[in-house]
């Protein structure tokens, strides 16, 4: 385990950093750097050094503060779904054209993945597998179409 241990004093750090660019609480950011290097360490034996395990770490990492943001996030999600049941649309006729238009900006790749996933209701390994592309590359692709999507949409604000 010596190679974690030089691994945890190296990139502990920058992993803290990340998990506070996601999250707003200092508590999970710790939390999400613990489950990462707790990953890190399970699957130590398994990594293969040329397949970049800083990348897998920081990819870790990343996925371990999501996933806490979620779960916090959930409650509040749902609440805020019966609130506005009763409040109409959720999305006007300028909020639904900029969206169309920001799709039809996108690169094609991008736009594929965002209807397979939020159109289709498939998960991100079954558009791997449908896609025939790694899943992980799916769910880096979908960030980032998601993260573009959502630039184009505010400049037409």
């Amino acid at each position: 385990m010596e190679g974690v241990a030089s691994f945890f004093d190296r990139y502990s750090s920058a992993v803290l950093r990340l998990c506070q660019q996601l999250l707003s609480s200092e508590p999970d950011a710790e939390d999400a750097r613990q489950e990462a290097f707790l990953q890190l360490q399970r699957h130590w034996g398994r990594l293969n050094p040329d397949s970049n395990p800083v990348g897998w770490l920081f990819r870790t990492a990343a996925n371990a503060a999501l996933k806490i943001r979620n779960r916090r996030a959930a409650p509040t999600l749902a609440a805020d779904a019966e609130d506005r049941l009763d409040s109409g649309p959720v999305l006007d006729g300028d909020d639904r054209r900029n969206i169309a238009a920001a799709m039809r900006a996108l690169p094609r790749e991008y736009r594929t993945l965002i209807q397979e996933r939020f159109h289709k209701g498939r998960t991100p390994a079954e558009i791997a597998r449908r896609l025939r592309i790694p899943p992980g590359r799916v769910r880096v692709q979908l960030c980032r179409a998601l993260r573009l999507l959502r630039e184009l949409v505010r400049g037409m604000s």
